[in-house]
């Protein structure tokens, strides 16, 4: 399994259980593909005791167009729109004025945020719309692409948030 001591030393104490469940799942299963999808795991230290719990692993970040993600969240995610989005620690990443933002903003700066940690680990990088076999299978299952109008407002909060990013990762 995993030297768990060593493992421990890197994360908190609820963070070290959803790291050693995500490993039993992996061993459980005996498929040499894992995957993950909630990119929050990936900057609290989580992502940081998987690497180190299961070293022979290959790590893929696989990156979405941000336009299509910021899409996706702000349009399934009106229900939260009057609850606060949580606020990154400051002392660890300082974002002025944080709470000034708009909605869209907000989420804007998280895919970038997300995409950037996940970066400083994952050297292996594949665009999501590179995988066109991916594309057609996730269409066949139904699964709705939610649109999003965007003004002249929103184009130029998110290239201001994610124009440098998107670029990094070969995105027009």
């Amino acid at each position: 399994m995993l030297a768990e001591v060593e493992v421990s030393q890197w994360l908190t104490f609820s963070s070290y259980f959803i790291v050693l469940k995500r490993i039993e799942v992996y061993e459980r299963d005996g498929k040499p593909i894992y995957g993950e999808t909630n990119p929050f795991w990936a900057t609290n230290g989580q992502m940081d005791g998987l690497m180190l719990a299961v070293k022979d692993a290959v790590y893929l970040h696989l990156v979405r167009d941000g336009r299509k993600v910021v899409a996706s969240v702000y349009t399934k995610c009106r229900h939260y729109s009057d609850r606060p989005f949580r606020e990154p620690h400051t002392r660890i990443l300082p974002v002025k004025n944080f709470k000034e933002l708009s909605r869209f903003e907000k989420i804007c700066w998280y895919w970038r945020y997300y995409n950037e940690e996940i970066e400083k680990r994952v050297k292996s990088r594949v665009r999501l719309e590179d995988i066109q076999i991916l594309l057609e299978k996730l269409d066949q299952k139904g699964r709705p692409f939610y649109e999003l109008e965007w003004d002249d407002e929103k184009e130029k909060q998110f290239q201001k948030i994610c124009g440098e990013t998107m670029k990094h990762y070969g995105y027009d």
